[in-house]
């Protein structure tokens, strides 16, 4: 049964050549001269895939949103982005209006803890002026005390006694006097100390808020050409930062690429990541500039896969490739197509694929011959986007029609 099968399934293959031989003989020479046609050609063939991706530098420095106390920030100027900047040019402003008024608290504060401090010291040298003459007054007490006592040699023994009271009243006080003096002193040094701790604090605080305050105003530290970085706009729309945008802190907002190393930044999907590994060849062209061809190879492979932006359902893994070349044509964000080369097949046989025609799980060919044009059985191998490899059934130099019969005929 199989083999009659296979008998019916080939007969039906020779009536369908048979037909096409008797259309194809019926061509005049007319017909022929207005198909395109095109040569089987042998030479090194690529096997490629073309992917599309975006210039990006290489190297370059990053401009961020700073990290502050308050929250997020409102960006009020920005450079224009590709115009050229020199160094100390305000790259970048955000809106100072809160920060202002905390920096004019804050130094409010520090100006009461200094004047804290000032009075604070004031008062201390006055209570301890205070001390000092209440120790002398009580050694002046002492003096007396002595002296009196002195004068009781030829007394009575009460009067003698009397004075001796008086004497060792007199040396407690002023004992009392240097103790309290000394107390004061290091009650002084305590409430200082508390005093200056507040200035310190203040300080801090203070120069916090100035540092916040300076980081709003962003300068170039090198020449070069400004980037806008795309910025997450929420339900996966990637947008570039605007004047307008509130950001917060460490967002990635602007770049100053170094142009002479650029890459490309594409995607490449998941049923193809296993063909791509790090070191093979790329072509690339810049949509802008179709002319020119510029050379690289893989330098990273993604080791994971990640939805795509554009089709959340699809899983792609990014991939960069480093550019040979330096030509101030390629600057970042440009979009370009990558053509990666997977395999090369030397001296190979091939055709374009507009030649080749599939029928029922053959793929023919249409060679002229003369004045008509012959189907040709062939064996098919490697392809790329653009042509295909002939392992048998042709051979090289023969001329054939770009595009199937019927195509011509309609």
């Amino acid at each position: 049964m199989r083999r009659l099968r296979d008998k019916r399934v080939w007969a039906g293959v020779g009536v369908l050549l048979a037909g096409v031989l008797v259309f194809l003989r019926t061509l005049t020479g007319e017909d022929l001269a207005g198909m395109p046609t095109c040569q089987a050609t042998k030479g090194a063939f690529q096997v490629t895939l073309l992917e599309s991706g975006e210039l990006q530098a290489a190297r370059g420095e990053k401009i961020s949103t700073p990290r502050i106390e308050g929250g997020d920030l409102k960006i009020v100027h920005l450079w224009p982005e590709g115009e050229k900047v020199a160094v100390g040019d305000l790259l970048l402003q955000f809106d100072k209006t809160e920060l202002e008024n905390n920096m004019r608290y804050i130094a409010g504060e520090l100006e009461k803890s200094e004047a804290d401090l000032s009075k604070g010291q004031a008062a201390q040298e006055q209570q301890l002026s205070q001390l000092e003459s209440g120790i002398a007054q009580q050694d002046a007490t002492l003096e007396l005390a002595q002296l009196k006592l002195k004068q009781t040699d030829y007394g009575t023994p009460y009067e003698k006694a009397e004075a001796e009271i008086g004497l060792g009243q007199a040396q407690r006080a002023l004992e009392q006097a240097k103790r309290d003096f000394e107390a004061r002193k290091l009650i002084n040094r305590v409430e200082l100390a508390k005093l200056q701790l507040s200035i310190t604090q203040a300080q801090k605080n203070y120069d916090r808020a100035k540092s916040d305050y300076d980081r709003l105003s962003v300068f170039a530290t090198r020449p070069g050409i400004l980037v806008y970085e795309k910025v997450n706009r929420g339900g996966g729309r990637m947008e570039k930062v605007k004047v307008g945008d509130n950001v917060w802190g460490n967002m990635t907002l602007l770049s100053l690429p170094d142009l002479e190393a650029m890459q490309v930044l594409a995607k490449v999907g998941e049923i193809d990541i296993t063909r791509i590994q790090p070191g093979q060849p790329v072509l690339i062209r810049l949509d802008a500039f179709p002319g020119p061809v510029f050379h690289g190879q893989v330098a990273q492979v993604a080791p994971m896969a990640n939805p795509d932006m554009d089709a959340p359902n699809v899983q792609v893994f990014a991939l960069v490739v480093d550019i040979k070349e330096q030509d101030d044509r390629l600057r970042p964000g440009m979009s370009a197509s990558i053509e990666i080369v997977i395999d090369t097949v030397p001296d190979a046989l091939s055709v374009p694929l507009e030649a080749l025609r599939e029928e029922r799980s053959h793929s023919l060919v249409y060679r002229r011959e003369g004045r008509g044009l012959e189907p040709v059985h062939v064996r098919v191998g490697k392809r790329n986007a653009v042509a295909a490899v002939i392992d048998s059934g042709l051979e090289e130099g023969a001329v054939l029609a770009l595009k199937p019969p019927a195509q011509n005929e309609e």
